[in-house]
């Protein structure tokens, strides 16, 4: 699917995908070795009916959640920059694009440490440092040279998913109950265990809708996003869950590859192209963000370089053992953001004139409501229901007490 990220870009009729197409191309994201990895470490965390559980219970939020925010770019037709401008002005979506960008660049670097610590397995003898560095060298080449790695992601990392999946299914046909007989590392309970699930996806949301602005109706949206958070992604993790017994406490990619029946040097080779095409795919994403904050897309391949140098040095300190944490961190930012989005788009700009629907420079309302429940969420152990309600009822107060007050200097076109 070819995405326009041009501001004021319109959608021709022809570009407008039906569910099907939309389906295998969200499938794409899903279907990936980072969902495995996902689905690995909450199976050490937890017991398998817990597991199971809150797999199908997040998945299906995360429909509902992704439904809203598709939902958005579906009937707007414009791209996420255009949608967060208008909710917080041109300089305010540049600092939310800001405090998002090093998402992309700590699952670059989580891929990489847990590729990285699978080759020293095999090979002692090699340096974990100089492994990180050749590892994402190699994608930040690609993306300076342009080479589509994220389109060759689908054609490479799919079908080995995939295969993983219908491996894991038929172990769990033939071992039954002792493919999920491990112990947990540390227990966690099942509202934790949705909580992780669906902070997995969670940063994604702010973006569904550049997508989704390609969806052809309302029903195509539903069947898709159904489809792929539904079953799919419930699918991929689950598989990721029954390998935990097999790789230990970490998420070994050549034991999972062995497991599926791979010789040992073809599975070093699918593990080098996997990473390479999902670390090209963040370091695609991370430069469009870049690019927006900066405004100059000769700075591209500077900022490239350095958002590789950044990722380095995450995967040397560490990410595995950190996870929880900053899986926490994410949904601290992405929760209450998400509130703002929903209010804005569903119950406040509703009712507002076109005047009052601008874009300005900077608007201070739902920044505050945004900020506001992210302390909340902070004071109160990070309890996600609480900061979204947070957010939300600050962009309510806000809108009834002090409605859409702007600052007076707007963007010029």
């Amino acid at each position: 699917m070819s995405i326009d990220n041009s501001i004021f870009s319109e959608i021709p009729e022809k570009n407008l995908k039906k569910w099907p197409s939309f389906t295998v191309f969200v499938s794409t994201l899903l279907i990936q070795i980072t969902s495995l990895m996902f689905g690995f470490n909450l199976r050490l965390l937890t017991d398998f009916q817990t597991f199971i559980l809150a797999i199908i219970l997040a998945d299906f939020i995360l429909f509902g959640l992704f439904f809203v925010s598709g939902y958005v770019g579906m009937k707007k037709r414009l791209p996420t920059a255009t949608l967060y401008s208008r909710i917080f002005g041109n300089l305010g979506c540049k600092i939310v694009m800001l405090l998002m960008l090093p998402i992309g660049l700590i699952w670059m670097a989580w891929m990489t440490e847990m590729v990285a610590n699978s080759l020293l397995g095999l090979y002692p003898s090699l340096n974990y440092l100089y492994l990180v560095i050749l590892i994402i060298s190699v994608s930040v080449l690609s993306s300076i040279k342009d080479i589509k790695g994220m389109e060759i992601s689908s054609y490479i990392q799919v079908p080995i998913v995939l295969l993983m999946i219908i491996t894991a299914c038929i172990r769990l046909f033939v071992n039954g109950v002792k493919v999920a007989d491990i112990c947990p590392l540390e227990k966690i309970n099942l509202y934790q265990s949705v909580s992780y699930v669906l902070l997995t996806w969670i940063n994604f949301l702010p973006f569904y809708s550049d997508y989704t602005r390609f969806v052809k109706s309302k029903k195509d949206l539903t069947l898709s996003t159904g489809i792929c958070w539904g079953i799919i992604y419930s699918l991929v993790m689950i598989a990721g869950g029954l390998f935990a017994s097999c790789g230990g406490n970490n998420f070994d990619l050549i034991k999972v590859l062995r497991i599926a029946g791979i010789p040992v040097f073809v599975a070093v080779i699918i593990m080098f192209l996997c990473t390479w095409t999902f670390n090209d795919r963040s370091l695609y994403a991370y430069s469009i963000a870049i690019n927006f904050i900066a405004g100059k897309e000769k700075y591209k391949k500077i900022f490239i370089i350095i958002g590789g140098a950044v990722a380095v040095v995450l995967a040397y300190f560490g990410i595995n053992n950190r996870i929880l944490t900053i899986l926490n961190g994410i949904g601290a930012i992405f929760v209450p953001l998400l509130a703002v989005f929903i209010h804005f788009f569903y119950v406040s700009s509703i009712n507002r004139s076109e005047e009052e629907r601008e874009r300005h420079l900077f608007n201070y309302q739902p920044f505050i409501s945004w900020l506001f429940g992210v302390l909340i969420g902070c004071l109160t152990n990070n309890k996600l229901i609480l900061s979204f309600v947070a957010s939300f009822t600050m962009c309510y107060l806000f809108d009834k007490l002090a409605p859409f007050k702007l600052a007076k200097r707007e963007i010029t076109r």
